[in-house]
């Protein structure tokens, strides 16, 4: 298992934190660089991704299986199981869905930046 190098006590503080470490990339928890599979390296990463830095570092992001969960691990406030409203503003989706359903439509699909993301998250007590 790998080891959590800093906990936050909520989801928004991970992700700003992961966002000073990487650009961000839309479709995929991490984007990897380099030309040998064994040495490749984070070169990007979404909104859940960048959580998910700040919590372990770039070290073990690559063969993460299961990010949501670790991320959960590292934050103190449990949100697996928390729903959300999506956001009003430009949202075409509405009601609610799982925290994860709605950070990835919002890193995806609504074009919002991961400062964006959470700084929302915040306003939801996340």
């Amino acid at each position: 298992m790998v080891s959590i190098k800093r906990t936050f006590p909520k989801l928004s503080q991970a992700i700003h934190f992961g966002c000073t470490l990487h650009p961000m990339v839309r479709g995929s928890y991490f984007m990897a660089e380099g030309e040998d599979a064994a040495a490749l390296t984070v070169a990007g990463t979404c909104a859940m991704g960048a959580a998910y830095e700040a919590i372990y570092g770039p070290e073990h992001a690559l063969a993460e299986l299961n990010v949501v969960h670790a991320v959960a691990s590292g934050v103190e406030y449990d949100f697996v199981e928390t729903a959300i409203d999506y956001p009003p503003d430009l949202s075409t989706v509405k009601g609610s869905g799982s925290v994860h359903d709605v950070v990835t439509w919002m890193n995806d699909i609504g074009n919002y930046s991961r400062e964006q993301i959470a700084d929302y998250l915040a306003s939801q007590g996340l």
